[in-house]
C-alpha cells in the first residue's frame, strides 16, 4: 500500500519539432486543510540561431495554502502565500513575494438567507529589471503594493418540494470593495494576462487569475440559480447573473466583458438526469445587444467503462486586457472524446479536436492514449498529431510518456502533446 503526505518529483520533457528541452522538479506536501508546493522550470531552444535568452527560468515557484479551524465567531482564517522567480538574459526579470490573508465568516438569519462577510489583504512585494514603462523608459528596482478587499456575498435559498422532485430558486448577491487603482506600471504582468470572465468567476473578489494584476474599485453582483432534484439522483440547474460596476477599470480591455460599468450576461444551464448522462451549457451575452461573446455546450454520455463526450465552444474575438496585444480571430470548435476501461489496470482514451471555422477549418488535434495504472504507479502512453502551428511551435507529430509514482512524484519523457 503506498500512502505519503510528501510528494516530489522530476520531470524531463524530450525534443520535439520546435527543438524545445523542458526541465522541471517539484516537492509538494499536504497536512490536514493545508498546501504546499515547490517548483522550478527551464526551457532550452536549440535551434540553430534561436534567441533563447528570451525564454525564462522559472525558479522558485512555491506556493502555501493554510486554512485555520473555526473561531469563537464562527469564522476561519485562511492564509494564500506564492513566491515566484523569474529570470530572462533579455527582456524583464521579476521576483514577487505575495501573501494574502484574509477571514470569512457566514450567518444563517432566522428567516433562512445566508450572508457571507469576507476581509483580505493582498501584500506584494517585487524586485524587477527591464520593466518597460509608459514613454519606454525602464524600471530597475523594488516596488510593492497592499490592496485590502471587502466582500459581503448574499444567498437566499428558496424550496419548494414537489411529488417527484425538488426546486431550489436562490437569489444572489454581493457587494465587493476594493481601492481603486493598484496595478502599477512598475509591476510587470507574468500571470494575469488573459481574464476570463465567466459563471465560476463573476462572485470572485479579483477576476484575474494570478497575481500580478488586481482588481479594485466597488461593484455589485446579482444573480440566480435554480436547481431542481428528481428521485433517483437526477438534477437540473441554472444560473444567470451579471455585475455592475461603480467605476470602469482601466485595464479591462475592450471585448473582455467587464470593459463598461455594467458587465456582459453570464450564465449556464445543467442537465444529468442520471449516471449515465450529462449535458452542461455556458455562456456569456453582451449586456447592449445581447450577440453571443462565448457558447460551450457539451454532453458526456455512457457508464465510466465506456463514456463518450463531445464539447463544441465559440469564442469571439477579443484582447484580454487593454494593456495586451492578445487578440485572435473568432474561435469555433468541436472536441470529441471517448474512453474505455479495458481491465482493472488499462484504460484507453482517444480525443480529436476540429476548427469548424471556415477560413481555417479542419483537424487541430489528434491523440490516442493508452494507461495502466495501480496502487503506486501510472504509466501513460500518448501519441498525439498537433496540426497547428506558432512561431515557436510548428505542427508535429510524436509519442509522449509519463510516469506517476503515486505519492513519490513523476517523471516524464518524449514528445509533450
Amino acid at each position: 500500500m503506498c500512502s505519503s503526505d510528501l510528494v516530489g518529483g522530476v520531470g524531463i520533457g524530450g525534443l520535439n519539432s520546435s527543438k524545445e528541452l523542458t526541465t522541471s522538479a517539484f516537492v509538494e506536501g499536504f497536512s490536514e486543510r493545508n498546501y504546499a508546493r515547490l517548483s522550478g522550470y527551464s526551457f532550452q531552444d536549440i535551434n540553430q540561431g534561436a534567441v533563447s535568452g528570451k525564454t525564462p527560468l522559472v525558479l522558485p515557484l512555491g506556493q502555501y495554502n493554510w486554512l485555520g479551524a473555526a473561531d469563537r465567531w464562527g469564522g476561519r482564517t485562511s492564509v494564500d502565500t506564492s513566491i515566484l522567480g523569474l529570470t530572462r538574459d533579455i527582456g524583464t526579470d521579476s521576483h514577487r513575494l505575495s501573501v494574502r490573508p484574509a477571514w470569512q465568516r457566514p450567518a444563517t438569519s432566522a428567516g433562512g438567507s445566508i450572508t457571507t462577510v469576507t476581509a483580505a489583504l493582498q501584500a506584494d512585494a517585487y524586485d524587477v529589471n527591464n520593466v518597460t514603462q509608459p514613454g519606454g523608459r525602464n524600471f530597475d528596482g523594488q516596488t510593492g503594493r497592499l490592496m485590502p478587499q471587502t466582500m459581503v456575498d448574499w444567498r437566499f435559498p428558496l424550496a419548494k418540494q414537489h411529488e417527484h422532485f425538488t426546486e431550489v430558486l436562490e437569489p444572489i448577491g454581493a457587494v465587493v470593495a476594493a481601492p481603486i487603482g493598484g496595478n502599477s506600471p512598475k509591476i510587470p504582468n507574468e500571470d494575469s494576462q488573459v481574464v476570463d470572465f465567466d459563471d465560476l468567476n463573476i462572485m470572485s473578489m479579483s477576476r484575474y487569475p494570478g497575481f500580478d494584476r488586481v482588481e479594485g474599485g466597488e461593484r455589485v453582483v446579482y444573480g440566480v440559480r435554480w436547481t431542481g432534484y428528481g428521485e433517483s439522483g437526477a438534477s437540473t440547474g441554472a444560473f444567470l447573473g451579471q455585475s455592475y460596476n461603480f467605476q470602469k477599470h482601466p485595464d479591462f480591455g475592450s471585448g473582455s466583458g467587464l470593459e463598461n460599468n455594467t458587465s456582459d450576461v453570464v450564465g449556464r444551464l445543467r442537465i444529468t438526469p442520471g449516471d449515465y448522462f450529462d449535458f452542461l451549457y455556458r455562456f456569456r451575452a453582451d449586456a447592449d445587444d445581447g450577440m453571443f461573446r462565448r457558447n460551450e455546450v457539451g454532453f458526456s454520455v455512457g457508464p465510466p467503462r465506456l463514456r463518450l463526450t463531445n464539447e463544441y465552444s465559440f469564442l469571439r474575438s477579443v484582447p484580454s486586457t487593454a494593456s495586451q496585444t492578445l487578440t485572435a480571430g473568432n474561435r469555433e470548435q468541436m472536441a470529441t472524446s471517448a474512453s474505455a476501461v479495458l481491465s482493472d489496470h488499462w484504460n484507453i482514451a482517444g480525443t480529436t479536436i476540429n476548427d469548424l471555422t471556415t477560413a481555417t477549418g479542419g483537424p487541430l488535434y489528434n491523440a490516442l492514449s493508452l494507461t495502466y495504472h495501480d496502487e503506486c504507479l501510472t504509466l501513460v502512453t500518448t501519441f498525439f498529431r498537433r496540426y497547428t502551428s506558432q512561431t515557436d511551435l510548428p505542427a508535429s507529430s510524436g509519442v509522449f510518456f509519463n510516469f506517476i509514482f503515486k505519492y513519490l512524484g513523476d517523471f516524464e519523457t518524449g514528445q509533450k502533446p
